[in-house]
């Protein structure tokens, strides 16, 4: 197993289940390539995915690995894809993964359908507005994303 694989399993252990059999999970874990989309469930709490992505974060930086998130919500599908792997499909993971294009270095950022409903709920999200530019460059876009920093512990 490749360093970087079990460094994020070692990460990932206070909230994923590698035994499915025994305890199903609450989110999916879908290899993009270099890197990992992580999709939960609709039963997880707004605020517990941003404390989640914080700690993801948070223990990654330990490791001295840079991250980029982007959060979302919007509709999403788990498919079966052509290897037989569990997948997720929809809006909702490809609008993240473009708001985590948009992400710098060790930087969380949500796109407003995410942050808005919950701003008034949490704290350390602040808005960053302007235009940006998406998808190679090619697609400019007006959006509204919230930056969601992590309290000093």
């Amino acid at each position: 197993m490749r360093r970087e694989v079990r460094d994020l399993r070692d990460v990932l252990n206070p909230f994923y289940y590698w035994d499915e059999d025994r305890r199903p999970n609450n989110i999916l874990l879908s290899s993009t390539g270099d890197g990992y989309a992580i999709t939960f469930n609709p039963t997880i709490l707004p605020e517990e995915v941003l404390q989640r992505a914080a700690e993801i974060q948070k223990q990654l930086c330990k490791y001295k690995y840079g991250t980029r998130i982007g959060i979302n919500m919007g509709p999403n599908f788990v498919i079966l894809d052509l290897n037989k792997t569990l997948n997720v499909i929809g809006w909702g993971v490809t609008g993240a993964q473009r708001v985590m294009d948009l992400a710098k270095r060790d930087q969380i950022l949500c796109s407003a359908a995410f942050a808005e409903p919950i701003r008034r709920d949490v704290d350390n999200l602040c808005a960053i507005n302007g235009e940006y530019r998406i998808k190679h460059g090619n697609i400019t876009l007006d959006a509204n994303l919230w930056e969601f920093t992590m309290r000093a512990t």
